[in-house]
């Protein structure tokens, strides 16, 4: 079990899409970093859906989360520690996302994290919901966040 007592640290991402997958974050931070299952609450108020177009490609759309009023669904992510080096490297990759804070409240994980530890997550910047028809999910992007849910949490998406 991870204690960020242990680690000097405190700061994670909760990762809801492709950051799930082991080799997906490697590829982005330059090294292996572990995850471990969290979910983000009801209570939270969000919900994970393809809306946002992804800065590498015009036509590909990817998965974002945004505001359910209704705070009906819980978003199954990975928490995942960084340090600076990380965050530049992830704010490049989610350039079309922002960076928001998640208040422990809000999120079940089996870590040990102390009050002081910094969790935070990308939000898309611009949030679409009609989308033209040569913008579509890539299968290989959604095999991605596949293979990463099964990782962390042995089913799919």
């Amino acid at each position: 079990m991870f204690n960020t007592r242990k680690n000097r640290n405190n700061m994670f991402i909760f990762g809801y899409g492709s950051l799930m997958n082991t080799a997906s974050r490697k590829r982005t931070l330059g090294e292996h970093v572990r995850a471990y299952p969290a979910t983000l609450k009801k209570k939270f108020g969000y919900r994970k859906r393809f809306n946002v177009i992804t800065a590498r490609n015009i036509n590909e759309i990817a998965l974002g989360i945004e505001k359910n009023k209704n705070k009906t669904t819980f978003v199954r992510g990975a928490l995942f520690p960084v340090n600076k080096k990380h965050i530049k490297k992830l704010n490049f990759r989610e350039r079309v996302y922002d960076k928001i804070n998640v208040p422990h409240k809000y999120i079940n994980t089996t870590l040990k994290l102390q009050k002081k530890t910094k969790i935070m997550m990308y939000r898309p910047k611009k949030i679409r919901h009609k989308f033209k028809k040569t913008e579509r999910v890539f299968k290989r992007y959604k095999n991605i966040v596949n293979a990463g849910t099964m990782q962390l949490f042995g089913k799919k998406m």
